[in-house]
């Protein structure tokens, strides 16, 4: 009996996990036109979620980092490989301000799921880096994204930029952008939009809970 109720709390957690975010972010939903100069804001960060419960077609290396350390002038680049199969959620954070001048923002993103890693990179001539434009077949094909690869991401070795994992579900990124130019990090995260097999999980578990505590209350009654 515990056993299916530490299953039934499990499953049914999967299916309740929710996005939070600082309060500068803005979800703008595809189609978007992500060019420079295009989407852009002093005071807002946008966060477009592109794809949702989306089965990896072949394997992606991706990068990681180590929670609770702030990296604002190196990023050590920690590669980890999400096998084909996964399935995911995919989220493109991008910061691109209004104003001619650079200036800084930060904001703070906790999905709700594990993150299983990013692509972020300012550059992707450094050998064993991930940038946005290595990985923008995952994102959404509706989207229009920048040509412009070098300094798409953060600026890390600048000491500008700076990326943080606060837990295994929550990131917090400051970056330096104006008008003219874009910061972006695409995050994978495990997928929080139950599949139909974990719906039906669910359900099954909800019902012989049900049942077994009928059962429980008849023998009580007798």
């Amino acid at each position: 009996m515990k056993k299916v109720l530490s299953l039934l709390i499990l499953a049914t957690a999967s299916l309740f996990a929710t996005l939070t975010t600082s309060a500068n972010v803005e979800i703008v939903t595809s189609p978007v036109d992500l060019q420079i100069g295009s989407l852009n804001s002093n005071s807002k960060v946008f966060l477009i979620p592109e794809r949702s419960f989306y089965v990896l077609p072949n394997a992606v290396t991706l990068e990681t980092l180590d929670i609770g350390t702030t990296y604002n002038n190196y990023w050590p680049g920690d590669l980890t490989v999400i096998p084909a199969g996964t399935v995911v959620d995919v989220w493109l954070i991008h910061f691109n301000r209004s104003s001619l001048l650079l200036g800084q923002q930060t904001a703070s993103f906790d999905f709700g799921a594990p993150i299983l890693g990013v692509a972020g990179r300012s550059t992707c001539l450094i050998p064993n880096t991930v940038c946005p434009g290595d990985t923008d077949q995952y994102g959404n094909p509706a989207n229009t994204y920048s040509n412009i690869q070098f300094l798409r991401g953060l600026e890390l070795l600048l000491g500008e930029d700076s990326i943080r994992f606060d837990s295994d579900s929550k990131l917090t990124i400051k970056s330096t952008t104006s008008r003219l130019t874009i910061d972006e990090v695409r995050v994978f995260t495990l997928s929080n939009v139950p599949e139909p097999a974990t719906a039906g999980l669910v359900a099954m578990l909800l019902v012989g809970f049900g049942v077994c505590r009928r059962s429980q209350f008849l023998q009580r009654l007798r």
